[in-house]
């Protein structure tokens, strides 16, 4: 079976097997999502980077030291470690969070696939433009919410675990939000 297709504890048993490949298909599997979120967190992409790859690097070496206690969870071990990682960061730099620039993610992936309407294709990404100055205006923690779901692509319960509210919280803020991007859009007369 191909490496991709094994789960996280077959890949970790694999590493203490010797198997160094399986470390690179973990790596891979999270980095994407690890990444966004970090960005969110410090809004410098090398640094988010830098926090995931220590983060990676500090549950190997708990696994190398034998232990790691497998739980099914790697990932959310991995977002915990990262998390507070990220926390070390703004100590190191005693500084606070900044919010992240939504105008690097794009919820829409390859949107001119398919499409031979130019003019579509414009009216299309202006849409987006407005929509992502209308996310910037949300509160901290719907807009929050809204980036992790539509442009880190994480699902609710991995949003829940993320930013420790409880799942329903997290439905409700994005149902909230939802409901002033719509009004929002409707006052500046922008078509959906």
């Amino acid at each position: 079976m191909r490496e991709e297709f094994l789960s996280d504890e077959v890949l970790i048993h694999q590493y203490t097997l010797g198997n160094k490949k399986s470390l690179g298909t973990l790596f891979y599997r999270h980095q994407k999502k690890v990444v966004t979120y970090l960005y969110f967190k410090v809004n410098d992409r090398q640094i988010a980077e830098d926090i995931f790859i220590e983060s990676f690097f500090k549950i190997i070496k708990t696994i190398d030291n034998k232990r790691y206690k497998e739980n099914g969870k790697f990932y959310n071990l991995l977002i915990s470690v990262a998390k507070n990682s990220s926390i070390d960061y703004f100590r190191k730099i005693k500084n606070q969070p900044r919010m992240v620039d939504i105008n690097t993610f794009s919820p829409i992936k390859n949107l001119k696939d398919g499409y031979e309407d130019k003019a579509f294709i414009e009216q299309q990404e202006k849409v987006l433009v407005q929509i992502k100055e209308i996310i910037q205006e949300l509160p901290a923690d719907e807009r929050e919410i809204v980036v992790l779901k539509h442009y880190a692509d994480l699902t609710f319960r991995e949003i829940s675990d993320l930013t420790g509210i409880n799942l329903n919280t997290a439905l409700s803020k994005m149902r909230i939000a939802l409901q002033r991007i719509r009004k929002m859009a409707e006052q500046r007369e922008i078509k959906l």
